[in-house]
């Protein structure tokens, strides 16, 4: 039996060049059936067909090409896709592009009735597929599938895509997805297209050829076109080379102003301290306001103290502009030695810097003859007492709601003070006609506790549709007849919390059922309040952010697992120098993008549908009670 195995393998091993030579034959007959047995044949075939691949004669060698193509492809049709489609071998063979199109189209995650095809069987079809698309609305689904099933093995067709009238960002977007080192050439020429230059920079990054962007950045930063001078400054910051710091540097002198925003933005984002003084230049002759309050930020932002003899001299500036952004620079930077010449001009400006510093020593000079000031002045003083939390001055704020000026302002500064004693100056505002000192009002006896204002606001929350503020309100003084609206109202749907665009209080209201739950812990933690001062020598990812409350207000934190580990885990993309004054739980929860659950002594971080989910459950069982 071997035998005769072994001489039917001989036989057929001896057709192969008679059935190649038959390629050529004139007889359409005669071809079919030659290449329908090299076919069967497969890689035996292999050698004789790569010498003919190269024949004088194109239409023979098209043929032979097209079988080497076919033997190529044979190998990776999985079993899923023979049995979906099951004549996909003569759908390759034929090189049908347009029904490989169709086959990715039909199991792609964008369409309703999604086919069971995954990636593994998809893959010998996508090169067909990117072919076969012959409308500008195909072009884009295929990439967006490719994209979706990180289709590698279609990057070269896809290439051909840039020459076509697809929009670009698309192509390049996918290309950056699925391709690999080679692509990046196709894509560099792109780097000029102020339209498209940021989708190639980004293709490139991701393909790892980061030092390659590098390059090609810094050249760019003397082009002509101004946009494309911009686009390549704002990358340079985002690569984080330091060989960008003194091409960047010698574009703050660029004659447009945008450009110079970026290359100031870059140079620190990049840490670059010795830059320091350029930046303080910036400040003192640059014509643009952007580039001056840019500069002040990133100097506050790297930290750069050195920097505060220099800002105290711009002080004296005839420029208005640069007195104010010196002012905001040494606010930031929380100067203490800029307390005196700032308090001798209580301009907006050096109000606001006084509540950054953060000095106690300031409250005298911004409660002296505060009810003379203009509108813009007295604001800015009660948002610094506030960024001071200076609740000390509670007793001097109270006959400030005698004024109507601001008046929902200073309530909502008594309430952030825990004001002892001020509940009944404030219930009488709840029927004010002025609506923002209404809610200021609501939202104040709420967080206060003012207990002689809960029968008015009972009757507020039994109408139809009550407010949230009235509903958070009472949560917080621990009335059950919040309860039952509070979980109606923050009840998940589909795409998370019903949330309002005017600074909405839904965000609280669970927050608020700890006060149930657990009185004594939440009035704790109602008092407590976080300032920070966030630059760049205390840059922490969110849990360690978590990890430095615990420990500096004496908490005991737990964090759910469930919670997204890449955001606890990653620090702000963007340097920004800010002074963060906020209440400990809100602060907590903007960290964790979870909820707070206050469990004995411990503080529970948790998603908000399971924190939703306690809270009904409880309310299930206190109405069986």
């Amino acid at each position: 039996m071997w035998i005769l195995a072994a001489l039917i393998l001989l036989t057929q091993d001896a057709e192969i060049p008679a059935l190649v030579e038959k390629l050529r034959s004139d007889k359409v007959a005669e071809q079919k059936q030659a290449v329908l047995k090299l076919r069967e044949l497969g890689e035996k075939a292999r050698p004789e067909l790569e010498k003919v691949a190269r024949d004088l004669e194109p239409e023979v060698a098209a043929r032979a090409r097209q079988l080497l193509r076919f033997f190529a492809v044979r190998g990776r049709i999985t079993p899923a896709l023979r049995k979906q489609v099951p004549d996909i071998e003569e759908v390759l063979f034929a090189e049908n592009d347009s029904r490989c199109t169709d086959i990715l189209l039909a199991n792609s995650p964008l369409m309703r009735e999604r086919g069971p095809l995954g990636p593994a069987d998809l893959d010998v079809v996508a090169p067909g597929a990117v072919r076969g698309a012959a409308t500008v609305e195909k072009q884009r689904l295929v990439c967006w599938a490719l994209q979706r099933h990180d289709l590698k093995s279609a990057a070269g067709e896809l290439v051909a895509y840039l020459d076509q009238p697809l929009e670009k960002v698309v192509t390049i977007e996918t290309l950056g997805r699925i391709g690999n080192k080679d692509t990046v050439r196709h894509l560099t020429p792109f780097l000029v297209d102020p339209a498209v230059g940021e989708a190639a920079a980004r293709a490139i990054e991701r393909l790892g050829s980061k030092d390659l962007l590098v390059l090609h950045s810094i050249e760019l930063l003397k082009h002509d076109d101004a946009e494309v001078r911009k686009q390549a400054a704002q990358w340079l910051g985002r690569l984080g080379s330091k060989t960008a710091v003194a091409p960047l540097a010698d574009r703050l002198e660029d004659g447009n102003g945008r450009v110079r925003q970026e290359s100031i933005g870059s140079l620190i984002e990049l840490e670059a301290l010795d830059r320091v003084p350029a930046l303080l230049g910036v400040i003192r002759k640059d014509p643009d306001d952007h580039c001056k309050r840019n500069a002040a930020d990133g100097i506050a932002w790297l930290h750069a103290r050195e920097a505060i003899p220099e800002l105290l001299a711009m002080l004296q500036d005839p420029d208005a502009r640069v007195v104010d952004e010196a002012t905001r620079a040494l606010g930031l930077l929380q100067a203490k030695e800029a307390i005196e010449p700032l308090s001798r001009r209580l301009r907006p400006k050096a109000i606001e810097a006084l509540g950054h510093i953060g000095d106690p020593a300031a409250i005298p000079v911004l409660l002296q003859d505060v009810e003379k000031r203009d509108v813009l002045e007295y604001l800015y003083t009660l948002d610094a007492l506030g960024n001071l939390h200076a609740k000390e001055t509670a007793p001097k704020i109270v006959p400030l709601l005698d004024r109507k000026m601001c008046r929902d302002r200073v309530i909502r500064l008594l309430a952030q003070f825990q004001a002892a004693d001020v509940g009944p100056r404030i219930a009488p505002f709840l029927k004010d006609p002025d609506q923002d000192v209404r809610k200021a009002a609501i939202e104040a006896v709420g967080m206060l506790d003012a207990s002689e204002a809960a029968p008015e606001l009972e009757k507020l929350v039994a109408r139809a549709m009550p407010d949230v503020e009235v509903i958070l309100a009472l949560a917080r003084m621990g009335r059950k007849s919040a309860v039952g609206p509070l979980l109606e109202v923050r009840a998940p749907v589909e795409k998370g919390p019903v949330y309002r665009f005017d600074a909405p209080p839904e965000r609280d209201l669970l927050t608020a059922m700890n006060r149930f739950g657990n009185p004594d812990a939440f009035k704790k933690i109602s008092g407590l309040i976080v300032r920070r001062m966030v630059n760049r020598t205390n840059r922490m990812t969110r849990r360690q952010a978590i990890l430095e409350i615990e420990k500096t207000c004496g908490l005991k934190i737990d964090i759910d697992r469930s919670l997204d580990r890449d955001r606890l885990d990653k620090p702000a993309d963007w340097p920004t120098c800010e002074l963060q004054v906020l209440p400990v739980a809100e602060y907590l929860k903007g960290l964790s993008g979870g909820e707070l659950l206050l469990t004995g002594d411990r503080i529970l971080l948790l998603p908000e549908k399971q924190a939703y989910a306690h809270w009904k459950a409880w309310w299930a069982a206190e109405q069986k009670k």
